[in-house]
């Protein structure tokens, strides 16, 4: 393994003259990544509930119309990791390409959004996902031990304590370097992705005229028609299955909460793969095709098998049988028509929720890493272990925060689970606008930067450059995504105070930077010169 330079001294603008950061991900590694941080409780979860939160919804719309932003967002991201790349990502090329303090809102409001959403949130949610899965083990096979077991894990007090634990864990490995760290990422990676193909065999086994008899197979005689029952106490009718291209936007939501990965979090690694060219294509577009391709099979696969009247019931009248409706309890009741053996191997399927977090614990720690490299976060944020080549004291400020966040996950906070997936899909949107808008007018108000990158961010159509044109697809897109976003937020059950969360957010970010900035500024650094720089390695 690559050492550390020596240089602890701080020298010039920044807090030491190397990151002490290493090259060690290679092309493979860094899609996983991205993979990994992608694929969680937004396809197994949202995905499923959004027929039954936006009644008329169609799903499949909603990613394909989500497909186009992320797309071009994953170009301009990839091109702009090429010009630059370091870690950090968008913090590091919006305050070099727009302006520091912009940069410093992206950077933050995506940290907000991948520690809250990505690595609180699936922890919270990853034992209720394997409660469906062994739910539908346990009726399958008449276990009632299984079938206890699932409900136990339907309860807040004992999700949130799973949900420490994992994070816990996670933070120790990840804190012995870059080949546990990779390790960790190809070990949760490989075993969700069994589960994953054996989901979609599933879902070619039944169609929804056998749905309803299957799903009676599994929890007993009439268990469709209680399900039924409950569905229509929530509130469901039959106006719920017309189309509705208003509940189709409103999907956008978790549509986009799903996938943000390949078209902004590569980037936060770019300062630590091999051959950054080909490497940052593996986790940007390549990433992209992967999981959407993922995503729609899911969401095909499910709808082919039971129906969309069948997963809109479900999700509405599940929750108050204990059921929780996602990918992993369908996949499960599909397999129970054939095989009892593939029910159990759907079950690895539903760990999907818990391979997000060392993969977000990972892409946060580089932006509040970036950020303590530029000095406006304390210097123990950039703080490199010797002997690991790891930042553990970065690792364990955000594991804390993680686990205060994912108590505010869970019911115990009384937060709404939606109207924290709206807010945090605001944060993550607000960094994708900045990031594709620092593409488009880069060619312009960096030109030096553009001109000494590779040939490749160089290319041009018709004379407007590539990078441009991604950029404006990709900001097209997430500027109407915000919108959409906002109004949904303020239309929820506290109005549009509701907004007030995200707008705290960015606030509280602005004045923590200007306290390390104004800090850093009287100790005699030139914090203008420092913002012209791209960062050393």
């Amino acid at each position: 393994m690559t050492s550390v330079k020596s240089e602890e001294t701080p020298s010039g603008y920044y807090v030491r003259n190397a990151t002490g950061l290493v090259r060690e991900l290679g092309p493979w590694a860094a899609l996983f990544v991205v993979f990994n941080w992608t694929v969680g409780i937004g396809i197994q979860y949202f995905a499923v509930t959004m027929i039954g939160q936006y009644p008329g919804a169609n799903p499949i719309l909603a990613y394909l119309i989500s497909a186009i932003m992320v797309f071009g967002s994953a170009v301009a991201t990839y091109l702009l990791s090429v010009a630059m790349p370091r870690s950090g990502g968008p913090y590091v090329h919006v305050s070099r390409v727009l302006s520091p303090i912009l940069g410093y809102i992206t950077g933050w409001a995506y940290f907000l959004y991948i520690i809250f959403g990505g690595v609180a949130l699936n922890a919270y949610v990853a034992p209720t996902l394997l409660s469906a899965g062994l739910t539908a083990a346990g009726y399958a096979t008449a276990n009632p031990g299984l079938i206890s077991i699932a409900k136990s894990l339907v309860n807040p007090y004992i999700d949130v304590a799973i949900g420490i634990t994992i994070l816990v864990v996670y933070m120790i490995i990840m804190s012995l370097g870059y080949r546990a760290f990779k390790y960790l990422i190809y070990a949760t990676f490989v075993i969700p992705f069994l589960g994953s193909i054996a989901t979609f065999i599933s879902f070619a086994l039944i169609t929804p005229a056998q749905a309803q008899t299957v799903w009676n197979n599994v929890f007993g005689s009439g268990a469709f028609a209680q399900l039924t029952q409950a569905a229509v106490k929530a509130g469901w009718n039959p106006s719920y299955l017309n189309f509705s291209l208003g509940a189709t936007f409103a999907g956008l939501i978790p549509a986009i909460y799903s996938w943000t990965g390949p078209a902004i979090a590569g980037s936060f690694i770019a300062g630590e793969v091999r051959r950054p060219k080909r490497s940052m294509f593996f986790a940007t577009v390549g990433s992209a095709v992967f999981v959407l391709l993922f995503q729609l099979l899911y969401i095909g696969g499910a709808l082919h098998a039971f129906g969309y009247q069948f997963v809109q019931i479900l999700d509405l009248g599940g929750p108050s049988l204990k059921l929780t409706p996602s990918i992993p309890l369908l996949s499960a009741v599909a397999w129970s028509s054939v095989s009892l053996v593939g029910v159990f191997i759907v079950v690895l399927g539903s760990l999907s929720a818990i391979h997000t977090q060392p993969a977000g614990l990972f892409l946060a720690s580089r932006i509040l890493f970036s950020m303590s490299f530029d000095r406006t976060m304390p210097a123990k944020m950039s703080e490199v272990s010797k002997r690991f080549t790891a930042p553990t004291w970065n690792y364990l400020v955000i594991t804390i925060v993680s686990i205060v966040l994912l108590y505010l996950s869970s019911p115990l906070s009384g937060i709404s689970i939606f109207l924290t997936l709206g807010w945090l899909t605001f944060m993550g949107i607000l960094a994708l606008v900045f990031t594709n808008l620092a593409a488009v007018v880069l060619p312009f108000t960096r030109r030096e930067i553009f001109k000494s990158a590779d040939s490749l961010v160089q290319k041009t159509i018709g004379g407007v450059p590539v990078i441009t044109i991604a950029g404006l697809i990709g900001l097209a897109g997430y500027l109407f995504a915000l919108l959409v976003d906002a109004s949904v937020i303020a239309s929820s059950k506290l109005g549009q105070s509701a907004l007030l969360l995200p707008t705290f957010a960015v606030v509280l970010g602005i004045i923590i930077y200007a306290y390390y900035a104004s800090k850093a500024q009287k100790s005699g650094v030139d914090m203008d010169m420092l913002y012209k720089e791209i960062p050393p390695e």
